[in-house]
């Protein structure tokens, strides 16, 4: 292994470990798509890390819809200045609070389907996870 590709696989499982996003192309070595490269089929940009996230930032959830594989790992990252929770409006699922500037994970539910969201503190912010 060179140097950089040790480089490479050291920030990487430091980036993990802290629970960041890792792109696939830098835990395996192999090539993956880009933020910037585009599914043709769908017109959706691929995901290329370890898990789904959903970043609250300004008072909206980003993306608003998430796709993601039956029973994935969802982490939600909160970048705002106050708590915020990602709950379903089934109840199926939750993050609890949020803390300001900090995560919390979820797993996806294992039943396919469309499942809507909000935070239980600020009901205006809504969002989507697509189960595939």
């Amino acid at each position: 292994m060179g140097p950089r590709r040790a480089l490479a696989a050291t920030a990487a499982t430091l980036a993990l470990a802290l629970g960041a996003a890792v792109p696939a192309a830098v835990v395996s070595g192999a090539t993956a798509p880009t933020a910037h490269s585009v599914d043709r089929a769908t017109g959706t940009h691929p995901r290329v890390s370890a898990h789904a996230t959903v970043v609250i930032s300004n008072f909206m959830f980003h993306p608003m819809r998430l796709v993601v594989s039956p029973g994935e790992r969802v982490v939600v990252v909160n970048k705002d200045a106050v708590v915020h929770t990602l709950t379903a409006t089934t109840g199926r699922f939750s993050t609890g609070d949020i803390p300001a500037l900090g995560s919390r994970a979820i797993r996806a539910p294992r039943a396919r389907g469309t499942y809507h969201y909000l935070c239980a503190i600020h009901q205006f912010m809504t969002g989507t996870i697509v189960v595939r």
